[in-house]
């Protein structure tokens, strides 16, 4: 077991003991953070690998981004 002094920060003294309740302050908002980078990055490629696909597709003897829906929906 690894036994620190007291003077050392984080320690006993003055505000020691304070370290797991600032973890548990700050650790939900960081696992959010890093959590919501990697969607974000899908849905940006989803949405230009969908735009790109519409572009070079013939359907009926056009292109899909030519349809008014589609244009909608995008």
């Amino acid at each position: 077991m690894l036994r620190l002094p007291a003077a050392a920060p984080g320690g006993p003294a003055g505000r020691g003991g304070t370290g797991f309740g600032q973890l548990t302050a700050q650790l939900p908002p960081k696992r959010l953070s890093i959590a919501w980078r990697p969607v974000v990055v899908a849905e940006q490629a989803a949405v230009r690998w969908t735009v790109a696909y519409t572009l070079e597709r013939q359907v009926f003897g056009r292109r899909p981004v030519d349809f008014q829906n589609t244009l909608f929906r995008l």
